[in-house]
């Protein structure tokens, strides 16, 4: 197999122009492309999204995304629009042979075309900075087609990149915002708890302020309290609160 290699030999006017239009029109499509990719809410509709698109825009034999996944790389987006075979759903990082493997190791594209088929594979890191979080898989049937567009994919694979960072810090920012409100919301409810009264002669007012202000933390429509008499060996509930069910705080278990 061959790695990622250049097109030494020069091209007259009349050759260089069709390229360039043809560079041209690649690079609208690209920027389209991430136009649109940029309104998606996840990374994997980031995925699903960039392989069907570019497998039919680019005119591919297939488009597939692999991410890293504990010890393997492993397919989270496939389109073929020649109804190709899937490749492998997943591939050890311990199989230094494999071109997905080399790529994520060596942090650079390859172009290769295995000896036995008429299918050219293209692989491109998705890199943020030193990490590489995903690895691009293309398949073409025309070698000077993926050469034609591996510089525009290279580029493509820092957008997918920047995309990618922009949801993970958006995750991050919304779990930080989610703890901070059940934070404040913990301490308002710890609050209310603390300056409930209880009254021995209507004790069920107290218990059900107390069931409201858990359900202000947690699902609590079904909620009980249970006092156990160690002396008698039994228990009953004071309080028993359920969506089907009700017990009497005069029964006693066992009984």
């Amino acid at each position: 197999m061959a790695t990622e290699s250049g097109v030494a030999a020069a091209l007259t006017p009349e050759q260089e122009l069709p390229m360039l239009r043809a560079q041209l029109a690649a690079f609208d499509t690209l920027y389209a492309l991430s136009l649109e990719m940029h309104k998606l809410p996840s990374s994997d509709e980031v995925y699903t999204f960039l392989a069907r698109e570019l497998a039919l825009r680019l005119q591919l034999a297939d488009c597939g995304f692999y991410v890293p996944t504990g010890g393997d790389l492993t397919l989270v987006a496939y389109y073929s629009p020649q109804q190709m075979a899937a490749p492998v759903a997943s591939v050890s990082l311990q199989d230094s042979s494999s071109p997905l493997v080399q790529s994520l190791q060596s942090k650079k594209s390859q172009l290769i075309k295995p000896d036995d088929q008429q299918i050219h594979l293209l692989v491109i890191p998705v890199m943020s900075q030193t990490e590489a979080l995903a690895i691009l898989h293309l398949r073409f049937t025309n070698l000077e087609q993926a050469q034609g567009w591996l510089p525009l994919l290279k580029k493509m694979a820092g957008v997918i990149s920047r995309k990618l960072n922009q949801l993970a810090d958006w995750q991050t920012l919304q779990q930080t915002v989610a703890q901070l409100e059940y934070a404040s919301r913990l301490q308002r409810v710890l609050f209310n708890i603390a300056s409930l009264q209880y009254d021995g002669e209507h004790p069920q007012l107290f218990y059900q302020q107390l069931q409201e202000n858990v359900g202000e933390l947690m699902y609590a429509r079904n909620f009980f309290i249970a006092i156990y008499n160690r002396e008698a060996g039994h228990f009953n509930f004071p309080y028993f609160a359920d969506e089907f069910e009700h017990i009497s705080p005069s029964q006693y278990y066992p009984d």
